[in-house]
């Protein structure tokens, strides 16, 4: 069995993959889209390209703060109890 310093730790662990670890890449693949449409020098296939990308990593963003947001922030809180 696990104790409630091991579940909280686990769940501390979890929040930060999903906040910190998958935004920060999805940040960047959004940026680098915007910097890509922004330099008006691609090809209407290419821009269809970065424009799917960067919907498909808004969407995923999105999947990823609404999990966050779904796990306890301090210790001992449960989702339910934040509001």
């Amino acid at each position: 069995m696990s104790d409630g310093n091991g579940s909280a730790e686990t769940r501390r662990t979890l929040r930060q993959l999903i906040v910190h670890d998958l935004r920060s890449p999805l940040a960047v693949v959004l940026g680098q889209c915007d910097l890509l449409a922004m330099r008006g020098n691609l090809s209407s296939a290419d821009a269809a390209s970065v424009e799917a990308i960067a919907r498909a990593a808004r969407t995923v963003l999105e999947l990823v703060d609404r999990a966050g947001d779904m796990l306890p922030k301090t210790e001992g809180a449960t989702p339910s109890s934040r509001n």
